[in-house]
Formats: C-alpha cells, structure tokens, sequence
C-alpha cells in the first residue's frame, strides 16, 4: 500500500540533488517522489531514471526543500535523549536528529500546586525563548507532566492551567504562535518510580520549515513480483497483471511537469495593415491587402508558465490602383505599392492557462515600401522601433511537435518619409498566425 507520496516544484535557477544511503551526491532535476521510488532526470547523462527510495538518505530540492528518507517502521517512534544532546543538537542547527526525539526538562518549575514560574523556572524560560528566537524556523512543543500525587483528575487540570499560563508567557515575551505548542497531560505518562522524575516539561520539536521526511517502503520491480493468484475467467475478463510485463516504473516516460526544452518554429502569417496614406482620396479608397508572409523563431521553455523566445517574420502588402474618370470612364492615373516588412522582436510567452499564453513583443523592424505611378518610381528604406502583443494558443506543449495559433497587433514607430507621406507617426498592422515547432530537447 502507498503510504506517502508527492510531486514538489523545483527551483528553476537552482540544481536538485539526491544523496543515496552510499552517501554517492546525483545532481539532478526531482520529478517526482514515492514511497517506493523517486523519479529524476539525471543532469549529467540527459536521461530520465528512478531509483528505490529505500536506496536514499536525502533529497534536496535546489535550496529550498531538504527531504529526509526514513524507513516507513520509524514512523510515528520517538527517542528519548538527553536534554545536553538536545540542546547541542538544536544550537547547531542538526535537526535531522531532533525531530524523531525528545528530552525532559527539570528546571522550567513552577510553584507547587500553583500555575506560577518560580525564580529559576522563569530564569530558564527566558533561556529558552532567547534561544527559540534565534531559530524562528523551528515548531517546538512543550509538554507538562506531574506526580502521582493527588487525584489524576486534578493533576491532569492542573498541568492544563499551566500549559496555558507557559503558552501565554512565551507568547508575551515575543514567541510567534505558530512556532510553540504547550500540552498538559497530568500524571497520565509516568516514566519512574521517583515522583521528582515524573515532574517535568518534555520538549520535542515537531516541524522544521525546509525540511521534510519521507517514509520508504520495500521496492519490488514487476518482474519479480509473483502474478496474483485469480480466477482464470477474472483475469481473462479483466486482464490480470502478469510478472512478465515491463517495468515501466523504473524508467518512466516524459512527466507532465518537465516543461523545459529548447523548439525551433515556423509557420505562416497573414496581416491587416491597418494605416492609410492622407493624400489618397477617401471616396475612391486606398488600402493593403491582407499580407502574406511567415516566421521563423527560437524558444527557451523554462517552466510550465513561461517561455523566452527570439522571433522574425516577414510580411508583404501589394496595391495597385487605377483612378478613372467619372464621366469618361477612362484612366486617370495608375498607383502600385509594395511594402515589405521584416520585425525581430525578442518574445517573452506568459501562460495564463495550460495552453493559453499572453506574450508582449519588443524589437526592431525593416520597412520597405516601393511606389511606381505613371510619372515617378521610388523606395523607402528604414528601420524602425516596433512593439506589440501576441496572443495565441500552444497545442501539445509537452508533445515533440507542438502546434501554435496566434492573433497578434503590433506598431513600427515610422519617420522620415513615411511620416511625410503617410501622415502618421506609426504603422500598425494586425492578424493571425499558425505554426509548428520541434522540441531540440
């Protein structure tokens, strides 16, 4: 039975490590952990592998999560020790030690039969809160324990009344409240013969933040797993699990959280430009058609919510009028214009949802328009500022061939003679775009 499991995140710009229990360090990417395995892509072969996690002593996730493997019998088993090594333990931050132990204090008393600190229960106190200060990542819990002396009833509401007034005094001299606990339990954990040793304040520590335990269970690969003993129609009817299948899980296939890859993409792009010329007459009408064109771009995927990518394209508007006479019907005068424009623009992509992205666009863009009318032919050649905003959907992501399709605005900061004869300061165009990518890694 899987007793325990989960998937964490790693640090993107931090490195996980795995140290097995023949203290060998892996420096790998965690994809997941088990019970019984803990599934990594090796960051020295590329490869993806798994190993029984009864084989290691710790994971570490980059720096911000250090998991300690225990064997699932030590579950739920406290040691006692003594409160020096306690003490040395905790000041030295070794507290792989201390949350599977817990020790006796003698000196935080209280008055007998009263709720109140005496002098050096107080002195001790402080001690203790000094020192909980200085390790504000540690849960720590007290627990009060008395003598057989007298009625368990009384003595088990007596520590109740001193849990709250320890509990209250600890908070008022500046202790977070998520960092202690305080617990009376009466005289119902006698641990000696001697009622001096029975009074005391037990301390153990019950979480750590960054640090977590995992508890391992036997690995038995399916192919030395004995096939289950059932009915010849049951597992014909259902499919009984036979020894000889695979053993998928020790090498498994691409995990839905290993989002980072290097694709390189192209596809094609039809766009609207959406300016117009002043000197051209409104009533006869002047415009580019829809563009035909592509792009080409390069993709670092770094996480299920981001990508950065460098991105070109190409676009080309053709117009070609002819103005006629009202009356005579015959041509006045003939306009032909190209325009080609080529943007790179580096692209960050912002995963809103799984598939859905946002991905503003900031670059730089080639511009050339060609005229040619019946009386004079020229160009304009430039390079112009441009941004824009892009937003699309990535189909199959995580596939080896993932699909794209976009609608995307964007705006070239035009001067010179664009400026002049365009009457504008920018030129904006907007449309679609469909692509398909190939995943390099």
């Amino acid at each position: 039975m899987l007793l325990f499991s989960f998937t964490l995140p790693f640090n993107t710009l931090g490195q996980d490590h795995i140290l097995t229990t023949d203290s060998v360090s892996i420096s790998c990417r965690i994809e997941s952990a088990t019970s019984r395995l803990v599934h990594f892509t090796n960051l020295n072969t590329n490869h993806q592998d798994s190993l029984p996690t009864l084989r290691l002593r710790e994971l570490h996730y980059a720096d911000s999560l250090r998991v300690l493997i225990k064997p699932v019998s030590q579950r739920g088993q406290l040691k006692t020790i003594a409160y020096a090594d306690f003490d040395k333990a905790f000041r030295q931050g070794a507290y792989a030690n201390l949350l599977h132990a817990k020790t006796s204090r003698y000196d935080l008393t209280f008055q007998r039969g009263q709720v109140t600190l005496t002098t050096e229960g107080r002195r001790q106190s402080f001690l203790l809160i000094t020192l909980l200060k200085s390790r504000a990542n540690v849960q720590l819990k007290l627990t009060i324990h008395t003598d057989t002396i007298g009625k368990a009833v009384a003595n088990k509401a007596l520590t109740d009344r001193r849990a709250t007034a320890l509990l209250n005094f600890f908070l008022a001299n500046g202790i977070n409240s998520r960092q202690l606990t305080v617990e009376g339990r009466g005289e119902s954990e006698v641990i000696s013969h001697s009622q001096a040793l029975n009074t005391r304040v037990e301390l153990q520590v019950t979480a750590i933040d960054g640090l977590k335990e995992l508890y391992g269970e036997t690995y038995i690969p399916y192919s030395q797993a004995k096939p289950p003993t059932m009915p010849a129609s049951s597992g014909e009817a259902r499919g009984a699990v036979s020894a000889k299948q695979p053993n998928k899980l020790l090498r498994p296939g691409k995990q839905k959280s290993d989002y980072r890859f290097v694709s390189i993409s192209v596809g094609a792009t039809s766009a609207k430009m959406l300016i117009k010329p002043i000197w051209i007459d409104p009533k006869v009408g002047y415009g580019f058609s829809f563009s035909s064109g592509g792009f080409v771009s390069v993709d670092l995927s770094l996480s299920s919510r981001l990508s950065v990518g460098v991105q070109g394209a190409f676009h080309q508007w053709s117009s070609h009028i002819n103005y006629l006479d009202a009356t005579s019907g015959s041509s006045e005068f003939k306009l032909g214009s190209t325009l080609q424009l080529i943007p790179l623009q580096l692209v960050p992509r912002l995963y809103v949802l799984k598939s859905l992205y946002v991905a503003p666009q900031l670059g730089i863009s080639h511009m050339l328009l060609t005229v040619d009318n019946e009386e004079t032919a020229y160009q304009i050649d430039q390079w112009h500022f441009s941004y824009g905003i892009e937003v699309g959907f990535t189909f199959n992501r995580t596939g080896r061939i993932p699909i794209t399709l976009s609608s995307f605005y964007q705006t070239a900061a035009i001067r010179g003679h664009w400026a002049y004869w365009y009457g504008v300061s920018q030129a904006s165009y907007a449309g679609v775009r469909l692509g398909l990518a190939y995943k390099l890694n």
